[in-house]
């Protein structure tokens, strides 16, 4: 009688940890698919940004502005925020 009740425990133990990792993953699915939107959205909007153009960040007295407005971009977006670091820093060790 104990082996069919802790057979019946385990087994219904087992289902509930499938069950919880298989929310789990769909939770970070759904968090992944919600960022890649986020990043392409604000790729588009900063490929339009004619404060963000390659002559505007190169050159010697707009780059400053083109850094600003790449600030107010990473304040909006925490998924971009190391690679505008990056990118920023490697502006500013440029000047």
């Amino acid at each position: 009688m104990s082996a069919i009740i802790y057979y019946n425990s385990v087994s219904s133990l087992r289902q509930e940890i499938e069950q919880s990792n298989l929310n789990k993953l769909e939770q970070v699915e759904k968090i992944t698919a919600e960022r890649m939107k986020e990043l392409e959205t604000l790729a588009a909007r900063i490929s339009y940004d004619p404060r963000l153009t390659p002559y505007m960040i190169s050159h010697d007295y707009y780059s400053g502005e083109a850094i600003d407005e790449l600030k107010k971009y990473k304040a909006n977006s925490s998924i971009i925020e190391l690679k505008l670091d990056y990118y920023l820093h490697s502006v500013n060790l440029a000047e």
